[in-house]
This record gives structure tokens, C-alpha cells and sequence, in this order.
């Protein structure tokens, strides 16, 4: 039995190639899979990590749920 590897959020930003203020927004957003938080320190189970990266590749291609929020808040039509 492989022990558990947790991944860091820089880890994290390095594995998607985006900034580590936008990983936090993730994070905060719950759209993170496998983490958790000790405290003030954020954790990320990378086996889960990954395969919820997996999943969430294999479903459909209908709206990412961040920006569907966005697009049901949009009582004007000005996000379309």
C-alpha cells in the first residue's frame, strides 16, 4: 500500500498551469477535488485530484458550474 501524496496549491497551479491567487478561487468555489483544509494549511489529495480531473473531462461538455452560476445570476443578458 502507496502512501497518500498531498499536493500543495502551488502544486496544484504548477499542475494546471494557472496562477495560485486563481487555485485559491477554485478552492474557495469547492470546484477543487480531494481537498481539505488543517487549519489555516490547504491540502489536495493528489490521487483524488487526479481523478476527479479525470471525470470531470469525461463528462459533457455542457457548462463549467462556476460560470453557469455566473450565467444564472444574469438578470440583464449581459453575460451572453
Amino acid at each position: 500500500m502507496t502512501p497518500t501524496r498531498y499536493l500543495s496549491v502551488k502544486e496544484v497551479g504548477s499542475i494546471l498551469k494557472i496562477d495560485i491567487k486563481t487555485v485559491y478561487k477554485f478552492i474557495y468555489a469547492g470546484e477543487i477535488p480531494g481537498h481539505f483544509k488543517l487549519g489555516s494549511m490547504h491540502f489536495i489529495d493528489e490521487e483524488e485530484f487526479r481523478n476527479g480531473l479525470k471525470s470531470l473531462a469525461t463528462q459533457s461538455k455542457k457548462t463549467v458550474s462556476r460560470f453557469s452560476k455566473s450565467f444564472a445570476n444574469d438578470k440583464h443578458g449581459l453575460l451572453k
